[in-house]
């Protein structure tokens, strides 16, 4: 029995490592995978991201992977941050420019015919990753491998600012996020036993291990982990470990080396194996804990798919994130289109928006946790392309007005918090009276003055164009 409770929780805190440093790994999959299908008709993506999807999943999945390595070797935790921000997706686009994968577009979709590995070595692969998903033989050396992948990186690092700044913050708000491990429920099961299983747990471990684990276990309340369990569950999503397919090291190791980054073949390779890792964990948890989230998480069930920052609202904005990147792949960074706005919040034209008041930060829980909807406090945008600059620069390339045509004072803050104002894609316009007025009709303007950056040397881009939207309050 003891031998058995000891291998349960050295099982259960591999599975809590993993899943602390890299929940919402399903959930960025989706994001990646439905904004292939926002593209614009007949956009050469379409057919390159439908034909590698496996890749484009990955991809999406891949920046968490080194943040469980890195748990033994040091410098994957960095890989895995690094690997989340524009600069290296740009970074990677250009070494897929220079490899000159823009001529995929014009292929005669070879990959889509020809297996990955081949023959009966193929077959072998496939029964491989059908037993041992965590080990991959899956790799392929083409143009349309690496740009699916690119693809998929650049959707987890869009879809992580929207998902954290829109959706995240309602749910927390809303007290779905608590701050006690439910493992201490172990000490009173099954009801009415005697030793419980939180004793004979003391018992094998000792009583700072298992407080230790159970902090451990706190996670399982985060949001990102608890909608994935939703999502492989509810979307069947339960095949997707031995379908990831990865490019070679090489490419993604140039692409580090670009901004004076050393990690090599190894350290990329972990990070992979660490992805197959926690995405074979988070199957585990979504077998028992979805009944479980369902109950506690009701806001959040209801609403990650179509929800503001949800599945379905963040892959607009990954859609047109891909629509920039694929033109820095055919045409390189510093010819590329310009900048365009590609997600707004509130959405243009919405009607009888919320504004009870709830005064809490972002990541806090409202004094009034009832169940009615929760006040937009700011205005959010998001270009396809980082600016590169102290958000302080920007500020008079925005504006909000009341319907009298009155400028309301305002700012431009990152947000998520988190995010970094030198390469994040999103930007909050905060009024600084902190809330929006009941049934007022508010107007924003996003003028050209807004940039991207191009490199040292170039000159900087000036939005496409201008973009003007209305939204109105309600009671």
């Amino acid at each position: 029995m003891i031998k058995t409770l000891r291998t349960w929780a050295a099982c259960a805190l591999l599975m809590t490592a993993g899943n602390g440093f890299a929940a919402g790994m399903t959930t960025h999959a989706m994001m990646a995978d439905v904004a292939r299908h926002k593209l614009p008709p007949e956009h050469p993506l379409i057919a390159v991201l439908q034909h590698h999807r496996a890749a484009l999943i990955a991809g999406a999945m891949f920046p968490d992977g080194g943040y469980f390595t890195g748990a033994a070797f040091e410098g994957d935790r960095d890989l895995a941050e690094t690997a989340h921000w524009d600069s290296y997706t740009d970074a990677l686009a250009a070494v897929a420019h220079e490899a000159g994968c823009a001529d995929i577009s014009g292929a005669a979709d070879p990959w889509d015919s020809l297996p990955i590995l081949g023959g009966t070595f193929d077959w072998a692969a496939d029964e491989l990753a059908r037993e041992l998903p965590i080990v991959s033989l899956r790799s392929a050396d083409d143009c349309g491998t690496l740009v699916a992948f690119l693809m998929g990186i650049a959707a987890h690092g869009m879809g992580d600012e929207v998902w954290d700044a829109l959706f995240e913050p309602s749910v927390y708000q809303r007290g779905e996020m608590h701050h006690s491990s439910p493992g201490y429920l172990l000490d009173s099961l099954p009801p009415g036993a005697d030793p419980s299983v939180g004793t004979l747990l003391r018992g094998a471990l000792g009583d700072a291990a298992f407080d230790a684990l159970a902090a451990g276990f706190e996670f399982i309340n985060g949001v990102e982990y608890a909608m994935d369990v939703i999502a492989i569950r509810d979307k069947f999503a339960w095949d997707e470990i031995p379908a990831l397919v990865f490019p070679p090291s090489a490419p993604l190791s140039a692409a580090f080396a670009r901004l004076g980054l050393d990690y090599d073949g190894l350290a990329i390779q972990r990070a992979a194996a660490g992805t197959r890792l926690l995405v074979s964990a988070e199957r585990v948890a979504a077998a028992v804990d979805y009944v479980r989230v369902r109950d506690v998480m009701p806001y959040a069930v209801s609403n990650y798919e179509t929800g503001s920052g949800g599945i379905h609202d963040v892959a607009q904005y990954i859609a047109g994130y891909y629509e920039h990147l694929w033109d820095r792949v055919v045409n390189g960074p510093i010819n590329a289109a310009p900048p365009f706005v590609v997600g707004v919040h509130p959405r243009p034209g919405e009607r009888n928006l919320p504004t009870a008041p709830c005064l809490a930060e972002p990541f806090a829980a409202c004094e009034d946790n009832t169940r009615r909807p929760i006040a937009d406090r700011y205005i959010y945008f998001a270009l396809s392309a980082s600016p590169g600059s102290d958000f302080s620069e920007l500020e008079d390339a925005v504006a909000v007005f009341d319907e009298q045509g009155n400028k309301l004072a305002s700012r431009l803050t990152p947000l998520p918090p988190w995010a970094s104002p030198m390469s994040a894609h999103g930007m909050r316009i905060e009024l600084l009276d902190k809330v929006l007025k009941p049934q007022h009709r508010y107007t924003v303007t996003i003028t050209s003055q807004l940039y991207d950056r191009r490199g040292p040397n170039a000159p900087k881009a000036r939005l496409a164009q201008p973009m003007i939207w209305h939204f109105q309050t309600g009671d």
